[in-house]
């Protein structure tokens, strides 16, 4: 049954408790969406695939529906709910319909429970990718990060291949050891 960590009020869940919540088959991959405000940080780094965060996650939310080899997660940027916007990542979700693949992340999931549980990450950017490669947990970016120079993100460099590789992403392995190492410094 669940932990709870009632300095932070998060729950823990283990993969195999998330996959009976969801109805998953535990032997499918599970990869985590890391939304991000969808009006804030645009072009914060630059050159981006995208020209917005909002076109960025109706693309990757589209492409997913798709693919039913691997299980979705989809977690909004913990901000979000500061910006009175007309639309959100949970209302863009919404629009997916019932899809048993894709589900959104449960409400004061831990940061815990998600590094045992996903095995890839998908973001536009941010300090997600970087995070979770401590852990050996790949990423597909869509845009520059602080740290795009290390070797454990993919980055494709049209909006084509990132469809693609979605499609392709439970190919992805878990980092390599110098890769982790890489991370943590």
């Amino acid at each position: 049954s669940t932990k709870k960590n009632k300095s932070k009020k998060q729950t823990y869940f283990s993969r195999k408790e998330l996959c009976k919540k969801f109805s998953w088959n535990e032997k499918k991959k599970i990869i985590c969406i890391f939304s991000h405000t969808l009006t804030d940080e645009n072009f914060v780094m630059g050159k981006r695939l995208f020209k917005s965060n909002l076109y960025w996650l109706q693309t990757t939310l589209k492409t997913i529906a798709k693919d039913k080899s691997v299980n979705f997660l989809i977690k909004p940027h913990p901000q979000e709910g500061d910006y009175k916007t007309p639309t959100n990542t949970i209302k863009e979700f919404n629009k997916l319909g019932d899809l048993q693949h894709v589900k959104l992340i449960p409400k004061n999931i831990s940061r815990i429970s998600l590094s045992k549980i996903i095995d890839v990450l998908i973001s536009s950017h941010g300090t997600a990718p970087l995070e979770y490669a401590c852990y050996g947990i790949p990423s597909l970016v869509a845009g520059r990060c602080k740290f795009n120079y290390l070797d454990f993100f993919i980055l494709p460099k049209k909006v084509s291949i990132y469809q693609r590789q979605i499609m392709k992403i439970q190919q992805l392995k878990k980092l390599k050891k110098y890769q982790i190492e890489d991370a943590k410094i």
